[in-house]
């Protein structure tokens, strides 16, 4: 313990220092639970140029590890380096920097954290991963390993749960790539500096290497996997693998080559076919692709056929794809949401969206503004808040409607000066739109913006808004506009609220709009607080009065209700005097 505690400190010193391998990243904290299950130490980091948070794999060959000499592993870690530099794939882990030293190798990589740790969790939880949310990620290695055998010709010989990690998307991502191997290679000597087909002469030294090893390994040792097909140990380690990420931890693969484990949660067609990938005769294994091309079958296929499979691919070419095909994935969003996994949802879903907003803005802003709801204030100002400023500014009206439908489903996650700086300016034109739609939408729009505007803008700018749409020609807009008023008379100064409040509902029940003469007369009554007996006697009640005998029954009942109500204030007054 002493010890590791001690490395975690050298290589936080090293990596911060100004002469450490990396000094553009701040090392972070270790994490324990992947101590030792590689040859690895995986720590947070920070890249100091941007704050992007990221991640740090350290090999420190000083360090001992189990029963090897640490040293003799450098070159495992060197070839590891080598082939992340080579290996520009989606679904690999994304190499950000690396550096060497003489006795270690340091990779800075995107934020990723293990897979087997997340599976734990979820274990010790009571809970497990979502057959689809498995069989997703599954996909994503079946993907990689496909390209490394079809496409570079290499064995990736480390196959396993640890040599998973997510990406911040959730995205499964393969790494391990310390015994990726070429059998056509000569060069696999223990000690060269830049041996490519380490699998055959070192596979047995990364830890817990014999636990997956396919039977001809425990036979005949790791050597004669030079003699085989490439897929030939990747197919039987990523069938134990299929059954470890659905069903939990297996035992050491038996002594008995023909045993194959219980299917458990695995669905049943992938079983089949992972069943092929356990054979005992290596010469018979099902290769990566076929398994890969079974599960990519239309219709039917256990990839195909899954929601997040589709809509991770979907979101890949989104730009591109047609607008029938857009529609379908937005039609799929819109109604699994609630069942995707968070992180998928804001870094892999979110972000094609938002960059997407140009094709359709309308369309993809309720879903975008849906999907950032559930994040925390940070995450959704850095992700939302600079489309909603922008898109604010389009003159786009059905852009700008489909903002003022949604504002309350981000109007909370947005701050006073905010909305009084990039809002509240964006809003004005609204008022005065030549679309009744657009006037009468900015109108609704006030009453949860109010909370968060400036005094000046209450009391001066919306004011002066407020008695054009007054009078607009729209009696609807003119009604709600008068309801408004009532609404935010708590928020404006006294004496605002008798400078402004009594005229404009004095001129509202003149309205030849039924609905607005009953809102105007409602709104002196729900502002009746705001008035003294003076002000009741000589202004409102004489307003009043003539609604008494009004064509309209409703406002009969409402005029008689307000009557009453400010004959007591006026009675109240007197009795005071």
């Amino acid at each position: 313990l002493d010890d590791m505690s001690s490395f975690f400190s050298a290589a936080s010193a090293l990596l911060t220092g100004k002469s450490g391998p990396l000094p553009e990243y701040t090392i972070g904290e270790r994490d324990n639970w992947f101590e030792g299950r590689t040859i690895w130490s995986l720590h947070s980091a920070i890249r100091k140029e941007d704050g992007m948070p990221c991640s740090m794999l350290i090999f420190d060959s000083q360090q001992s590890s189990h029963s090897n000499s640490k040293k003799s592993l450098l070159p495992l870690a060197r070839n590891a380096l080598r082939r992340l530099r080579t290996t520009r794939h989606p679904d690999v882990i994304r190499l950000l920097n690396s550096a060497e030293t003489p006795s270690g190798v340091f990779i800075a990589v995107e934020h990723i954290r293990p897979l087997g740790k997340i599976l734990a969790e979820m274990s010790n939880h009571g809970a497990s991963g979502s057959n689809e949310w498995v069989g997703w990620g599954l996909s994503k290695v079946t993907n990689a390993l496909r390209f490394m055998h079809s496409d570079m010709h290499v064995s990736h010989g480390n196959v396993r749960i640890d040599s998973i990690f997510l990406a911040p998307s959730g995205e499964w991502r393969l790494g391990g790539l310390e015994l990726v191997s070429d059998p056509s290679s000569s060069n696999d000597l223990i000690g060269s500096s830049d041996a490519t087909s380490l699998l055959y002469t070192m596979g047995g030294m990364v830890p817990d290497a014999i636990r997956n090893a396919p039977p001809e390994v425990k036979q005949a040792g790791w050597s004669v996997l030079k003699e085989l097909e490439i897929h030939a140990f990747d197919s039987y380690a990523f069938g134990r693998m299929i059954i470890e990420a659905y069903n939990g931890t297996l035992a050491p693969s038996s002594s008995n080559a023909n045993a194959i484990p219980a299917q458990g949660r695995v669905p049943a067609p992938l079983f089949a076919l992972m069943k092929r990938m356990l054979l005992p005769n290596a010469k018979s294994r099902l290769k990566i692709e076929t398994f890969e091309e079974a599960g990519n079958k239309v219709p039917g296929g256990f990839f195909a056929e899954n929601r997040l499979v589709k809509v991770a691919n979907g979101l890949d070419g989104f730009i591109l794809s047609s607008e029938e095909d857009r529609a379908q994935i937005l039609k799929t969003i819109k109604q699994s949401s609630q069942s995707f996994p968070p992180e998928f949802l804001q870094h892999k879903v979110l972000p094609v969206l938002v960059n997407a907003m140009t094709l359709h803005a309308s369309r993809l802003l309720p879903l975008i503004v849906q999907l950032g709801q559930p994040l925390n204030d940070e995450d959704w100002k850095r992700a939302v808040a600079p489309t909603i400023f922008q898109t604010f500014q389009s003159a786009d009206r059905s852009i700008r409607m489909a903002l003022l439908d949604n504002l309350t489903m981000f109007i909370q996650k947005l701050d006073s000066k905010q909305i009084s700086e990039r809002i509240w300016p964006q809003l004005l034109s609204g008022f005065i739109d030549t679309s009744a739609v657009i006037r009468e939408a900015t109108v609704r729009a006030i009453v949860p913006l109010s909370d968060k505007l400036s005094e000046r803008i209450l009391n001066n700018d919306l004011l002066r808004q407020l008695a054009r749409t007054q009078v607009d020609s729209e009696a609807q807009i003119r009604t709600n506009t008068t309801i408004l008023l009532g609404n935010l008379a708590p928020k404006l100064s006294l004496s605002t609220r008798k400078k402004v409040l009594i005229p404009a509902f004095i001129r509202v029940l003149k309205d030849t709009f039924v609905p607005a003469r009953i809102a105007g007369i409602m709104a002196f009554m729900a502002t009746a607080e705001s008035f003294d007996g003076v002000e009741s006697a000589n202004q409102i009640l004489p307003s009043i009065c003539p609604c008494l005998l009004d064509s309209d029954q409703g406002v009969r009942e409402q005029a008689k209700s307000a009557l009453d109500l400010f004959l007591k204030k006026i009675e109240e007054a007197a009795t005071r005097m």
